[in-house]
């Protein structure tokens, strides 16, 4: 406005001076005015939480530390009813500042916006979930956690909708869906189906971890033949293509991370694409 205001004063006063001066009078010099393009608010910026090693972050502000090795979520200090809380006070408090502004509208409105979660391979699951159920609070439901080390790939995840008083209860699981659950421990990977656990070698229903670790690491290859295989033998429909994972609290998101992609399958023969996120208990 002001740039725009001086443009005008110097305007008014050439006109000015050309009506009173004599026609072979010096020309009157002239001042080029730069007028700046606005900027797009500061506080537009694209909107992410992230897990690292030191925090939770929100916004690029730090909003909770982590102890070292937070196996057990964020400290007490951060939750309203002890440390077994799942609910973290300042993220959600956060979250809600910037739903109330509008600044989170703009970034989950429409209806395939998703809200980012950068989280380090390194990352306790126990973390993630509490970030997962707190984000939830705030009435967010769909999420693409990325691994905040190497670029790329997602995971995509939405949360259950939660019922409001007086809704309908949902209805039962249908007895032809497999129901697969994927566990991942410090074992492995173990499945558990409608039809009952999987035994180890998924070589039918018994008991074991389905696909034991080799040199502690994830095998990818063997989870995802074995979703494979489950999917053959029951006959699974392409419709059912859902499943639930649930890792022990010191699970590292890396191993997360392999599991899902594992089962996902690949854009010719696509597999479990949508994943929710369970507790053990």
């Amino acid at each position: 406005m002001r740039s725009a205001n001086i443009a005008a004063g110097i305007a008014l006063a050439a006109a000015s001076c050309q009506s009173r001066e004599p026609r072979d009078a010096r020309a009157i010099p002239t001042t080029d005015v730069v007028v700046e393009r606005p900027r797009a608010p500061e506080n537009d910026a694209p909107l992410f939480i992230a897990i690292t090693k030191e925090g939770i972050e929100f916004d690029a502000k730090r909003v909770v530390e982590l102890e070292p090795n937070p196996t057990d979520g964020a400290g007490p200090v951060y939750k309203r009813n002890g440390p077994d809380d799942l609910y973290v006070v300042p993220l959600h408090g956060a979250l809600l500042a910037a739903q109330q502004s509008g600044r989170l509208a703009r970034h989950t409105s429409d209806a395939q916006a998703r809200l980012e979660i950068r989280v380090h391979p390194d990352t306790p699951y126990r973390v993630l979930f509490e970030v997962l159920y707190t984000a939830g609070q705030t009435e967010l439901s769909r999420f693409d956690l990325r691994d905040s080390v190497s670029t790329g790939d997602t995971i995509a995840t939405e949360l259950p909708a939660v019922p409001g008083p007086g809704a309908t209860p949902a209805p039962a699981t249908d007895p032809a869906t497999l129901d697969l659950t994927a566990i991942v421990t410090l074992e492995g990977v173990a499945f558990k189906t409608s039809h009952g656990n999987i035994a180890a070698g998924c070589g039918g229903i018994g008991a074991g971890v389905t696909v034991p670790r080799f040199d502690y690491e994830i095998e990818s290859q063997k989870v995802g033949d074995c979703a494979r295989r489950l999917r053959a033998r029951y006959k699974v429909a392409a419709t059912d293509n859902t499943f639930v994972l649930v890792a022990n609290k010191d699970t590292p998101f890396r191993d997360v991370f392999r599991a899902v992609r594992a089962m996902r399958g690949s854009k010719e023969a696509p597999m479990f694409t949508q994943v929710r996120f369970g507790v053990a208990r």
